[in-house]
């Protein structure tokens, strides 16, 4: 039974409605046709074992003949088990035969490809074939998502890899004829640099090691920032390490807000100059539910005016300090009396806090995209209560972490070291 979700129409109109799928049998074979030169396109139909079945077929520039296997993508459904942002194709049990009778043949690519159809936009998904042939490919389902086919409606082209390890790209109807000319790869655009960025500094970051507290503060108070006195020390460690990272590799493609304000009444941390919007980072517990985010008329500023914002956020694992003793609070204050020769009262109380870090370890990060489409669903409001000074703090929004599988919405990166699926 056709269930309501979650829709785009072609002026990135937002709907809750009907599937609209187009008939694998024609429609959906013509919609393909018509973002292709109709010289280089034809539909072919393939024998196999289990009979007849009718593939899309393009012969690219460079020779290579690039095989269309079509489904229309459609809401997953369930009668509200699901989130009405998940939507799927159906892959047949012949299309790992067909893959595997290709396999070996140099000039030739074969296509999981979903087609999105609603009130006349139309949408390709190209479901890496190489990562889902290892299933069992019984009618299995291979899911996409509607800020996926965002992505693609605002960048013409958008990648991302599954919490399953799946590349799945999201294609824009103007713009397949580049994607199989390229050989069927998402292409290289301004958000893969971004992304490229932050996978080399991934690579330097001190992941699956323990930091303590001591060391951190005092390598930032050696390298000149002037957060080093701070107590939530993991966060702004990991701030120092990402700007001496943009700083030592000479990066223009990401400015650090600490240094230049592109909006007076903004606060993040990062902003992307050529893209145009900004991004904030998190270091976060593993074990909370959700990290705190930004004010909420910051964020919806941020969102209203540049159409999206990203949170990055490193996942960390805490040694508590005190579970420990209060190593940290001591070896702190020591370090205090030694560079400012006195510590304010206030310093040394709040260096005594229940939930003072001792160590930390990160294990993982990811970037999560915020935009018009998405942002409400997974944002809460949150009460800070009142400052020292007794004024009321502005209220923020509330990162919800929830579920790694509810958050592929959003999800630009996911990143685990030693994990050749990060991306």
């Amino acid at each position: 039974m056709n269930e309501k979700s979650e829709q785009i129409d072609a002026g990135l109109n937002y709907h809750v409605d009907y599937d609209e799928p187009l008939d694998w049998r024609g429609s959906i074979f013509a919609a393909v046709g018509k973002a292709l030169p109709q010289s280089q396109f034809e539909v072919r139909r393939c024998k196999l074992s289990d009979g007849m079945h009718r593939v899309g077929y393009y012969v690219a520039s460079n020779g290579i003949r690039h095989f269309l296997l079509l489904s229309a993508v459609t809401f997953l459904g369930g009668a509200g088990c699901h989130p009405i942002f998940k939507k799927r194709i159906q892959m047949k049990r012949w299309y790992k035969g067909f893959y595997n009778s290709l396999n070996e043949t140099p000039d030739a690519c074969v296509h999981f490809m979903g087609v999105y159809h609603y009130r006349g936009n139309i949408l390709f998904v190209d479901f890496d074939a190489q990562s889902y042939v290892g299933n069992k490919m019984h009618n299995s389902s291979a899911f996409v998502y509607t800020n996926d086919l965002y992505r693609a409606m605002k960048d013409g082209i958008a990648f991302r890899r599954d919490f399953n390890g799946h590349g799945i790209t999201t294609i824009a109807r103007t713009r397949l004829l580049e994607f199989l000319e390229n050989g069927g790869h998402s292409c290289d655009n301004d958000y893969n640099s971004l992304i490229e960025v932050f996978m080399n500094f991934n690579s330097t970051f001190p992941f699956r090691q323990w930091i303590a507290g001591i060391s951190a503060i005092k390598e930032m108070c050696e390298g000149g920032d002037r957060n080093w006195r701070q107590t939530e020390w993991a966060g702004w460690f990991l701030e120092y390490k990402f700007y001496s990272y943009l700083d030592s590799e000479h990066i223009t493609t990401i400015e650090f807000c600490r240094n230049k304000k592109h909006d007076e009444n903004l606060d993040f941390d990062l902003w992307f100059p050529i893209q145009k919007f900004y991004g904030d980072l998190k270091a976060s517990d593993v074990s909370e539910p959700a990290a705190p985010g930004n004010a909420q008329t910051s964020m919806l500023a941020a969102i209203n005016k540049y159409d999206r914002l990203w949170y990055v956020v490193f996942e960390h694992a805490t040694i508590k300090d005190s579970a420990v003793e209060d190593k940290f609070c001591d070896a702190r204050k020591t370090f205090l009396l030694c560079k400012d020769g006195a510590i304010k009262n206030r310093e040394h109380k709040s260096s005594r806090h229940r939930v003072l870090k001792n160590q930390v370890c990160f294990n993982r990060m990811f970037i999560f995209e915020l935009n018009r489409m998405n942002y409400q669903s997974l944002l809460t409001s949150f009460n800070q209560g009142r400052q020292s000074t007794g004024h009321s703090r502005k209220p923020k929004f509330n990162l919800q972490k929830k579920r790694l599988s509810e958050l592929e919405n959003y999800q630009i990166l996911h990143y685990e070291p030693d994990d050749d699926r990060s991306h």
